[in-house]
């Protein structure tokens, strides 16, 4: 985790990041190698997913750091566990843009076509 809040400090020009700060605000953390961290975190609980997941992230989102849906992944397949990742180019946190809108709904009828199939 440390490696990971070295990572977001870095990128996103020093230690009070949007996510930084929430951690802080809200979860009451005190730093990096807080112990809650191990218990909220889903990276760390990766093996209870029981169900297929997509994660959608866009490359130049500054709000949360696409490292995150990055380990998300790694650790959901780790674990053995159907994961999807799709990073839209370009996109910020929002998919402020049109285009991208509409291929993350297309991607994600598709992923539930494939995952969950009517019927």
């Amino acid at each position: 985790m440390r490696r990971h809040l070295d990572y977001v400090k870095l990128k996103y020009h020093g230690p009070w990041t949007p996510a930084t700060r929430y951690w802080r605000e809200y979860l009451n953390i005190k730093n990096e190698t807080d112990p809650i961290l191990q218990v909220i975190s889903p990276v760390f609980h990766a093996d209870k997913a029981s169900v297929s997941i997509l994660l959608i992230h866009g490359s130049d989102d500054t709000v949360v750091s696409p490292d995150q849906s990055r380990r998300m992944a790694d650790a959901l397949k780790r674990a053995g566990k159907v994961v999807e990742l799709v990073e839209m180019k370009g996109e910020d946190h929002w998919l402020s843009v049109a285009d991208t809108r509409q291929q993350m709904l297309t991607r994600s009828a598709q992923f539930l076509s494939q995952c969950n199939p009517a019927g």
